[in-house]
């Protein structure tokens, strides 16, 4: 299009004024109650991986997320954990950065 108007077959850029399409609402299936329960049981046969399963379930903590956690994040006394950083991935490239809602919503969450 900015090539026509260059060239001068049109004198305004539609483009300018179009909106892109909104994006169709994601439809998550989560687990069933006796899913998640299978799931976890079956993660805990092998005790970090459980410990990752039951916290990514019970938190709603993202993946990048998850990985990013630190010892110093917990706070056992109150039974919370901090969600301040993620991890995230690119072209092989690994990096950590902000919180998807940059660490205004992520907050606490209990464990």
């Amino acid at each position: 299009m900015k090539a026509a108007i260059r060239w001068q077959w049109i004198t305004v850029n539609p483009l300018e004024q179009a909106q892109p399409p909104k994006r169709p609402p994601s439809n998550p299936h989560p687990p069933t109650l006796e899913q998640a329960t299978a799931i976890i049981n079956e993660a805990f046969k092998d005790l970090p991986w459980g410990m990752l399963v039951w916290v990514a379930m019970t938190t709603g903590a993202r993946r990048g997320e998850l990985c990013a956690l630190r010892w110093d994040y917990l706070d056992l006394d109150n039974a919370s954990m901090a969600v301040r950083t993620s991890i995230a991935q690119e072209n092989g490239h690994t990096w950590e950065k902000d919180t998807k809602t940059h660490g205004a919503a992520a907050g606490f969450c209990d464990i």
